[in-house]
């Protein structure tokens, strides 16, 4: 472990290589690729424009737990707004015997941390942070292409027994914690936040080193709450940052469980027995079920996030049963059993509200199943009703193809009636025509006159007329044949050069998409 006994050029020595610098203690880290992913996150990580740290250090003269003679404990306090007092404050700070906090701040949950990737890197050497705290850090700042999903909590430590000493082991603790706040936005009043939270703890001259990652208001608080740590109470800040975030997770389910149970109560049909209360509205809709099964994803995130709190505290367990021996003195072992009962009553607490978010998500589960089982039955009689009235047109089209095919046959008879007068008429027409013209004054006949002459004249003219009018007739009825005969033809062309159109246009299309399959399945 560190002694903060050193010069500031001897605590940051080689801080550009961190944490390949820390080689020779932590041996079993791939220290050149957590270095070189902090180099690929440091865009996102950190801002170089602005700087905005806090030191905190509580001289250890006293020996009170959590929120005891919080008067003498008043800390060292530093706010670093310009790199170049770093080194000074960090000297400072580190060179004093006593509990140091130092506290890392963002704009907003994704924006980057407001120091540079070299002033990260000095504390970070300084302090000789394990580098495996980098993988909680690396889902703060903003979501980079393809990173979504951020780490919902656990924890980690690294143990180092104290040989020869019966004060028990140095260690290094850290996890991430998630929480929520209100917002007040009208869409979503709520926001998912993170913190992070390192501790080192130094056995040989009992004082620890914390780096917290955006704290809250309350642990803000945490120097001036907490007196210096002995080794009974090592633990007892982690238990007040993990219950200081409890309430806000309450007050988050209770806001769900209410959500829950007003798009529930609308498909409940016991809702319209009530008193004073309108009448159930049934007609569901699929946003409903969307709205109502989003509600159980955010339930089974929050239920995922207690569980990591809850591990967070069973690691404490176990690190205090390895690390920290029970003494001897009566006072501190009362206080040790205190600290026992305070972890055991911090986890207890998360077990419940986790239960609790379990019977909330399985009633939200319930409403959503119920919703579907009315939606589906409402399909079901909306697809019984749609086939009926198909049906009953199916009805109406096969009743207006029989009227259709009436009308037709009347259609086509009327046609042949049409086409038969009209051959008449085309009969009857070269002899009216011809009788129009002997009636005239051109041709005289005088079929009373019984001399040979006029006789022989008037058949004469009755032969003309005979065969002008069957000339006439053969002329016409071929005429409108041959007529009717080109149209037909011509229209059998136009058909023959429409259809082998489209055969054309679709032989190309089919060629055009084989050859674009075929280019495109070549390797």
């Amino acid at each position: 472990m560190s002694s903060y006994s050193a010069e500031t050029r001897d605590l940051i020595r080689d801080w550009e290589h961190y944490p390949s610098n820390l080689a020779t203690i932590f041996t079993q880290d791939n220290l050149d690729l957590c270095h070189r992913r902090l180099q690929y996150d440091s865009r996102r990580l950190f801002n170089p424009d602005a700087t905005d740290i806090r030191f905190d250090t509580v001289l250890l003269d006293g020996q009170a737990g959590l929120g005891q003679d919080a008067a003498k404990s008043q800390p060292m306090t530093d706010f670093i707004t310009n790199e170049d007092q770093l080194e000074d404050i960090l000297n400072k700070h580190l060179r004093t015997r006593g509990d140091h906090y130092i506290f890392l701040h963002q704009s907003h949950s994704w924006a980057p941390f407001n120091a540079s990737e070299a002033t990260f890197r000095k504390i970070f050497t300084a302090v000789q942070v394990r580098p495996s705290f980098l993988d909680f850090i690396h889902a703060f700042g903003q979501p980079e292409a393809g990173y979504e999903a951020d780490l919902s909590g656990g924890y980690d430590f690294w143990l180092e027994r104290a040989h020869g000493d019966s004060s028990g082991s140095s260690f290094d603790f850290f996890y991430l914690l998630r929480y929520v706040v209100k917002t007040g936005r009208d869409s979503w009043p709520w926001s998912d936040r993170r913190m992070g939270v390192y501790q080192k703890y130094n056995a040989e001259i009992g004082d620890s080193t914390w780096i917290i990652m955006q704290p809250t208001a309350a642990v803000r608080k945490l120097p001036q709450l907490c007196s210096p740590m002995g080794r009974s109470s090592v633990f007892e800040a982690h238990v007040f940052l993990l219950r200081s975030t409890l309430q806000s997770w309450k007050a988050y389910l209770r806001y769900l469980e209410t959500q829950v149970r007003k798009d529930s109560r609308q498909a409940r049909l016991d809702a319209s027995t009530e008193l004073n209360l309108q009448a159930p509205d049934f007609k569901l809709a699929f946003s409903n079920v969307q709205s109502l099964q989003h509600r159980c994803e955010l339930i089974q995130d929050a239920i995922s996030v207690l569980r990591s709190d809850a591990e967070i505290l069973s690691g404490l367990q176990l690190l205090r049963r390895k690390a920290v021996k029970r003494p001897e003195s009566p006072g501190q072992i009362h206080a040790s059993e205190s600290e026992t009962h305070g972890l055991e009553s911090c986890v207890s607490q998360f077990f419940l509200v986790q239960k609790w978010a379990k019977d909330m998500l399985n009633r939200a589960r319930q409403a959503s199943d119920l919703m579907t089982t009315l939606l589906n039955s409402k399909h079901s009689q909306a697809l019984t009703f749609n086939t009926a009235s198909m049906n009953r047109l199916a009805e109406a089209s096969k009743l207006d193809g029989q009227l259709m095919v009436a009308l037709t046959k009347s259609t086509k008879k009327d046609s042949g009636t049409m086409k038969l007068i009209a051959v008449i008429t085309m009969i009857y027409l070269p002899g009216t025509f011809v009788a129009s013209i002997f009636s005239t004054g051109f041709v005289n006949a005088s079929l009373s006159d019984s001399t040979p002459g006029i006789r022989h004249q008037s058949l004469l003219q009755a032969w003309s007329y005979a065969s002008a009018t069957a000339g006439l007739m053969v002329i016409t009825l071929v005429a409108s044949y041959l007529w009717e005969r080109r149209m037909e033809s011509n229209e059998e062309r136009n058909n023959a050069i429409l259809q082998n159109t489209g055969n054309s246009i679709g032989h190309t299309g089919t060629r055009l998409s084989t050859l674009t399959f075929g280019g495109l399945s070549q390797p």
